[in-house]
């Protein structure tokens, strides 16, 4: 069984790593404390600007292109591996790399690592993180250590057969992460939107069938980001 050669805490408590910009509130780092503690799915269900993007793309999304040497016997010579954010829009994917490039500008070790980057991708020496409008047709087929999904309850839900479907989305991207095991992150993040949609039908999953690689929280945006 692999174990992460850095912890999510241990990168956050970093200033060399990740934590020279970040402070999180106690209820913010709980999802990293769960990944710490084993949790490779978790869904986050937070009210507005309680800083999900940042917990997504800035703690979760940018501690899976750290060097981590473990993740080299899951990917070919050469493979490149990936950090996929999906979003329901452009503006939201570009909210997921603007608050990692916060982090990665004062980073010591990611900051050199950098290859390429534009306002949905940053190329790092050996992962990419990307982040783009979901479509499950063109998420397919992308090996990718961490997925990060963005306002979930929000995507649409119409055609349950249809590639932008929640449904076929998340069935589309299980088997990217699952190539990883016990390394791959799958973190689904969201505003509440009702109980009639496929986040909210997971978050009761988690809660009613409770395992040790899975967590869910909740809370109010006053109770998640105390400084608003």
């Amino acid at each position: 069984m692999s174990t992460p050669s850095i912890g999510l805490c241990e990168a956050l408590d970093s200033p060399s790593l990740l934590g020279r910009e970040l402070t999180l509130a106690p209820r913010q780092r709980e999802p990293c404390e769960a990944i710490d503690a084993g949790a490779t799915l978790l869904a986050l269900e937070w009210g507005r600007r309680s800083f999900k993007s940042g917990v997504l793309g800035a703690c979760i999304g940018l501690w899976h292109c750290l060097p981590r040497p473990e993740f080299d016997e899951f990917i070919r010579p050469g493979e490149l591996r990936r950090v996929i954010g999906l979003a329901t829009n452009v503006r939201q994917a570009r909210g997921l790399i603007s608050a990692a490039e916060v982090v990665v500008g004062m980073s010591k070790v990611l900051r050199p690592m950098v290859e390429s980057r534009t306002d949905l991708e940053i190329r790092f020496q050996g992962v990419t993180f990307t982040a783009m409008p979901a479509n499950a047709a063109g998420d397919r087929g992308r090996g990718a250590s961490c997925v990060l999904l963005d306002e979930f309850a929000h995507h649409f839900d119409g055609d349950p057969d249809g590639p932008r479907s929640a449904e076929t989305l998340l069935a589309a991207v299980v088997p990217s992460v699952s190539q990883f095991r016990e390394l791959g992150t799958l973190a689904i993040a969201s505003t509440p939107s009702g109980d009639s949609n496929r986040f909210a039908a997971l978050c009761d999953d988690i809660v009613e069938n409770p395992t040790p690689t899975s967590a869910y929280f909740f809370g109010k945006t006053w109770d998640v980001n105390p400084r608003i």
